[in-house]
Order: structure tokens, then C-alpha cells, then sequence
């Protein structure tokens, strides 16, 4: 919840620009070194990249230590584990519906 909040308050929707029509004349524009590290660096991409890498580190941390822990304090067999990560896996797939849904509106 806080890392949305922070998001929604960050990453505002840029402006809206008139676009030139192309000419046949017209050269793409060189991006040498400098000006693609400015980019990838920016903070609209990079924060949500950062964001994104944490999400997912968590949840491969969550996934490689459950077993294990599972099975000493619980006492689950692999069966148990595997449906649970089933129901994981139905978790993320509707927050990831909602996300796209809420993304589009």
C-alpha cells in the first residue's frame, strides 16, 4: 500500500505534445552512450524496475524457503506444499488481472 501511494504520488502522466508530422527528409536522432545511461537512469523507469525486482525477489525468497520450513514446523509433505503454492500462483494471476484492469482505467 505504501509503495502504490508513494508511486501515485511520483510518476505523474506527462503532458500531453503536439507531434510535427514527418518528412521524408527527416534523420532519426543518434543516442550515443551518455544520453541511454540518462534514460535507463531516470527515475520513471528506474523506480518501477526497482520495484518490480524487490516484488519478485520476495517471491522467489518466499517460494525456495517454504518447503523446507514447511515441512519441519508443519509437518506438510511435498503435496501440501505444492498445493499451496497453487494457490499462490491463482493469487497472482487475478492481482495481476486487477492490476492490468485498474492500469487501463
Amino acid at each position: 500500500l505504501f509503495l502504490f501511494i508513494l508511486t501515485s504520488l511520483l510518476l505523474q502522466e506527462p503532458p500531453p505534445k503536439k507531434e510535427k508530422p514527418l518528412t521524408e527528409d527527416a534523420e532519426p536522432t543518434k543516442i550515443g552512450g551518455k544520453e541511454l545511461f540518462a534514460a535507463v537512469t531516470h527515475f520513471d523507469l528506474l523506480f518501477p524496475s526497482f520495484i518490480m525486482f524487490v516484488l519478485i525477489c520476495n517471491f522467489t525468497l518466499y517460494q525456495v524457503a517454504l518447503p523446507p520450513v514447511a515441512a519441519d514446523l508443519f509437518g506438510w509433505t511435498p503435496l501440501e506444499i505444492s498445493y499451496l503454492m497453487s494457490i499462490q500462483a491463482i493469487v497472482i494471476f487475478f492481482g495481476m488481472i486487477v492490476a492490468m484492469y485498474a492500469s487501463i482505467r
